[in-house]
């Protein structure tokens, strides 16, 4: 697999889903779906990175319209970071997470993961990244 979702701090207030190498949009849909069950673990506010930096989409498109229907709304996530240097597809993301988690108050777009990170510390206070 092309993706690892995980917990970023020791508080459980930020994942991390970081894709690496080829992924495809069934992917995206299993690192979301992990996310969810993440979520369940948490009482806090969560926020979301989802890194694709030095990472390639092998698939179409039109896939992630099929995908996004079936993805569950975990509700304690008030914060998406998307992190990607292919504006095309940071654009398309931006779109689609807003329509599959109508809940979030806050989807950004960062193409670097200084920015990324700095947008993070603004709302949680993170000790230590893993």
């Amino acid at each position: 697999m092309s993706v690892t979702v995980d917990w970023m701090d020791n508080r459980y207030s930020v994942i991390h889903a970081n894709f690496v190498a080829q992924w495809n949009w069934s992917e995206l849909y299993s690192a979301l779906t992990r996310t969810h069950m993440l979520t369940s673990h948490s009482h806090r506010p969560i926020t979301l990175l989802l890194d694709f930096i030095g990472s390639t989409k092998a698939s179409a498109t039109s896939t992630l319209f099929t995908i996004a229907d079936h993805v569950d709304d975990p509700e304690s996530v008030t914060k998406i970071i998307i992190i990607t240097d292919e504006a095309e597809l940071g654009e398309k993301l931006h779109g689609v997470l807003g329509d599959i988690f109508p809940d979030v108050k806050q989807i950004l777009l960062t193409h670097s993961h200084q920015e990324a990170f700095e947008k993070v510390r603004k709302s949680v206070e993170i000790s230590a990244v893993k």
